[in-house]
């Protein structure tokens, strides 16, 4: 497994008062499985939590289902992510941001 971890801002441009419409900070993470990829985003102001919104197999990208937090290259992620100490939430993008349900935790602890 290969992670790129990027830190980007996102943000409109300051008002005259100095002031941001919106801003955005976060993390992005790349997970590289040779053909598959996984992509994360941990926010700044929630450090100790992170959102997985999109998988990506053979180049072609989708948004993740439920179907695919079995899937080893997964879990192989949210290990790496919980070693590192984000570890109080762990969600996966499929139109809500469900909590990744405790049967995969146990998985987790079972590698």
């Amino acid at each position: 497994m290969e992670v790129l971890k990027t830190h980007e801002i996102d943000c409109s441009e300051k008002d005259e008062n100095g002031y941001y419409d919106w801003h955005y900070e976060y993390d992005l993470y790349e997970f590289s499985f040779g053909a598959i990829k996984l992509h994360a985003r941990s926010y700044s102001d929630t450090p100790k939590e992170v959102s997985f919104f999109a998988y990506e197999k053979n180049g072609e990208r989708s948004k993740y289902d439920n179907s695919l937090i079995e899937q080893p290259e997964f879990l192989k992620a949210l290990k790496y992510l919980k070693d590192l100490g984000i570890y109080d939430k762990y969600c996966f993008f499929n139109g809500a941001y469900p909590i990744v349900p405790l049967s995969i935790w146990a998985k987790i602890e079972n590698t």
